[in-house]
């Protein structure tokens, strides 16, 4: 699967420059969610566990990769982004100016792309089924019994514990941010 994606990127890629239209176009690859995968994952960093369905660093933490004009190139960077931020950066790369009084979940992450400044984002947010889960990059707290895992060493996860002083102040750092998107999904 990952080969024949590559080989179809690929061909994209030489399709926009064959065109000439590589010095306007943006190529914007990213995923939903993880890879269906019961089994644990060997990577660099060690075993990544879950996958597709489940709120865990294999389902939440998914490909995002863009290419165009202007943008750094060869660069990663470990700044959280949520889905919410592609539109808002599609419109900042296409010059299109938002409307002030429209009201966004999201924020622009252009300059990042750009090598700049890091965008101010606190935490994202991941959901399925009945469960959805706050991470802010180093602790996930879950809707479902207000679970907090204990993500600072990734991919490696484990419950938190609650009488450990960081997570207790990532559990009341994170909660009001919770219990605040609870209101957003329970509205009509």
């Amino acid at each position: 699967m990952i080969t024949y994606l590559d080989q179809i990127t690929g061909e994209l890629v030489a399709a926009v420059e064959s065109l000439g239209i590589a010095e306007n176009t943006y190529i914007i690859f990213v995923g939903d969610n993880g890879t269906q995968s019961q089994k644990p994952r060997p990577t660099q960093a060690g075993l990544v566990q879950g996958g597709k369905w489940d709120l865990s660093e294999g389902g939440m933490h998914v490909p995002l990769l863009i290419a165009g004009p202007g943008l750094s190139k060869g660069t990663t960077n470990d700044v959280l982004v949520d889905m919410t931020d592609l539109f808002p950066t599609i419109c900042d790369l296409a010059g299109v100016s938002l409307p002030a009084e429209l009201t966004l979940d999201g924020q622009s992450f252009l300059p990042v792309l750009e090598g700049q400044q890091e965008p101010h984002r606190q935490w994202v947010t991941g959901a399925i089924k009945d469960d959805f889960a706050i991470f802010d990059g180093q602790w996930r707290l879950h809707h479902q019994g207000e679970r907090l895992v204990d993500c600072r060493k990734l991919p490696e996860e484990k419950e938190a514990d609650l009488s450990e002083k960081a997570a207790q102040e990532a559990f009341e750092k994170l909660l009001p941010t919770l219990q605040i998107q609870r209101l957003n999904i329970r509205k009509p």
